[in-house]
């Protein structure tokens, strides 16, 4: 018990990795992940989500879609997730 506290003290001075998460709309041509914390500050905005990369030949690229473009809306209807886009384009 006591190790595990120790441990627990250790972990939380420590930079710790941890899982970034992105999505992939093979309908839209993109990948993406929600914008928050610092990175928004850093982009101007509250949310919204960060476009990753833009596949070639895809309606994303048609649209003229780029890696590091922020979506804040699909149809005037906010959106802070890709899992939000994924459903107005439905």
């Amino acid at each position: 018990l006591q190790v595990a506290r120790d441990m627990k003290v250790l972990a939380e001075g420590m930079d710790i990795p941890r899982a970034a998460m992105y999505w992939k709309s093979f309908q839209l041509g993109i990948e993406a992940e929600a914008l928050e914390g610092q990175l928004a500050e850093f982009f101007g905005v509250k949310q919204g989500v960060l476009v990753r990369s833009v596949g070639t030949n895809t309606p994303a690229e048609k649209a003229q879609l780029k890696a590091g473009d922020v979506i804040l809306a699909v149809e005037g209807a906010k959106v802070t997730s890709p899992r939000e886009i994924t459903n107005a384009l439905r």
